[in-house]
């Protein structure tokens, strides 16, 4: 019984010696706080910018559908405007 005492002390002996160890040898990574904060920041910045530039764009382009619908309705009234026109014209030689 006593010899069982020691043994199983000393397994646990070798368990905490094994863990200690293992926990001693574990490193944490180096990391740069700093430089990931203005990397995050220069990221952030840069997404404002190409969210600004698209707003821009959506606008700039949404302004020149605005314009090329009022030409098209423009171009159908003329169209309207000429055949009405035109079947006139054959009512007078008819």
């Amino acid at each position: 019984m006593a010899d069982d005492a020691a043994r199983k002390a000393s397994e646990a002996y070798d368990d905490a010696l094994e863990i200690y160890s293992n926990a001693e040898s574990i490193t944490m990574p180096s990391v740069n706080v700093d430089l990931m904060k203005d990397d995050a920041a220069d990221i952030k910045d840069e997404a404002m910018k190409i969210q600004e530039e698209a707003d821009r764009l959506l606008s700039q382009h949404r302004d020149l559908m605005e314009d090329v619908n009022i030409q098209k309705r423009d171009a159908e009234d003329m169209l309207d405007n000429g055949i009405r026109q035109q079947q006139v014209i054959i009512i007078f030689i008819a």
